[in-house]
């Protein structure tokens, strides 16, 4: 198995292993929120990946859902790649930019409203 089939794997892995090491306890910085001042999408994935790590699923859907999508976006990625399934694959990024930007109008037009 080459190391392309694997990548998303170790991605997952790494993430894990992050924050079982207390690695969302960092400064936060975001350029995004700095310079735009508004929410990026992906803020919170670390937070959200902390909560389902301990059980809290609800919670960490509502922190960000891009972190359940990350979770099968890596893992469908790895099962298309090793299928040779390069159509479906396209349509895996299709879909998941769709999520992304829900997820920025979530954090900047739904919750800003509030």
């Amino acid at each position: 198995m080459s190391f392309k089939r694997v990548k998303p794997l170790l991605f997952i892995l790494l993430i894990i292993i992050f924050i079982k090491f207390e690695g969302s306890s960092v400064f936060h910085f975001c350029l995004f929120e700095q310079i735009l001042n508004i929410h990026c999408p992906f803020c919170g994935l670390t937070k959200s990946f902390e909560e389902i790590l301990n059980q809290n699923f609800l919670n960490a859907f509502e922190i960000n859902f891009l972190s359940y999508g990350l979770i099968f976006f890596f893992l469908l990625k790895a099962i298309f790649e090793a299928f040779k399934l390069e159509a479906q694959i396209l349509n895996l990024n299709k879909i998941f930019t769709f999520l992304v930007f829900v997820q920025f109008l979530k954090s900047n037009l739904i919750l800003g409203a509030i």
